[in-house]
């Protein structure tokens, strides 16, 4: 049984969350905070959420990364909305090879959750380059989530996860089984990704400029100005004709002018600048 959070304790609760994550929680998110926090209160040895907080914000270290941990949102599945993964085989990594196919194609996932959309990326591309050892592709994969880096640099999920957006032939040509009889990505696969913990909204190193970013459903949990800053960020690490692809039901209108909105076969993205 969870534990009750008071209106007084969202008052003190919410702002840690959105202070160490940039996620905005209403008084409408109760049942989140008690789900994922309630747990925690019970294994930090406190008997509120007001104590929990008193903790983390005295500079217990250890409690941070759990509660960062704890209230992250890592819902995901592997080729989830299928349509960017078809955008990425048959329009824009092509595009980028067309003249010159040892050019480096740098990919980042931001907010990659537990690692299965950097694989899925991983996948689509193998799907249409085949041997990797012949190209120059970079995937990152960066999360606020400890835990979760820890999984997505694992690359090994349960039967219930790789059946979440996977099918026989993708688990037999990509996967091997386990000891433990879950499915552990190939090693092919893997070597073409880095996986970083790293606060969006904190200075960090994320070597290089990138031609696609992946930043789908991230900023549905912030407030406009935290969206302001994010897609400035994004903007700023973007090669001139790199693009962005978000979420589906997400738009940049109000938010930022400094993409374009373009469509292939249905799939949205963004690009800088003009369009071809």
């Amino acid at each position: 049984m969870s534990i009750p959070v008071t209106a007084g304790e969202m008052n003190v609760i919410a702002p840690l969350v959105k202070e160490l994550t940039g996620m905005i929680l209403d008084d409408t998110k109760r049942y989140l905070v008690e789900a994922r926090l309630g747990p925690l209160v019970e294994k930090a040895g406190c008997t509120s959420y007001a104590q929990l907080y008193r903790k983390v914000k005295d500079g217990d270290a250890q409690l941070r990364e759990a509660f960062i941990d704890a209230v992250s949102i890592n819902e995901t599945s592997f080729f989830r909305d299928g349509k960017p993964f078809d955008l990425l085989r048959h329009k824009l990594v092509p595009d980028l090879l067309e003249n010159d196919v040892k050019r480096q194609v740098a990919i980042w996932s931001v907010a990659c959750a537990t690692g299965q959309e950097c694989y899925s990326i991983a996948m689509a591309l193998k799907d249409i380059l085949f041997d990797f050892s012949r190209y120059n592709v970079k995937i990152f994969g960066t999360d606020i989530s400890e835990d979760a880096i820890r999984t997505a640099s694992r690359g090994e999920y349960t039967p219930f996860e790789v059946k979440r957006g996977l099918v026989s032939a993708q688990l037999d040509k990509y996967f091997s089984r386990s000891v433990s009889g879950n499915y552990r990505i190939n090693d092919d696969l893997r070597s073409v990704i880095q996986f970083r913990k790293a606060n969006i909204f904190e200075p960090f190193t994320v070597a290089g400029m990138f031609d696609i970013i992946f930043c789908r459903n991230v900023a549905i949990y912030f407030s406009r100005e935290d969206r302001v800053r994010l897609f400035r960020m994004l903007a700023g690490k973007m090669k001139p004709e790199a693009v962005l692809i978000i979420g589906s039901t997400e738009t940049l209108s109000g938010i930022t002018d400094q993409f374009e909105r373009r469509v292939f076969h249905g799939a949205v993205y963004f690009g800088k600048g003009a369009s071809k």
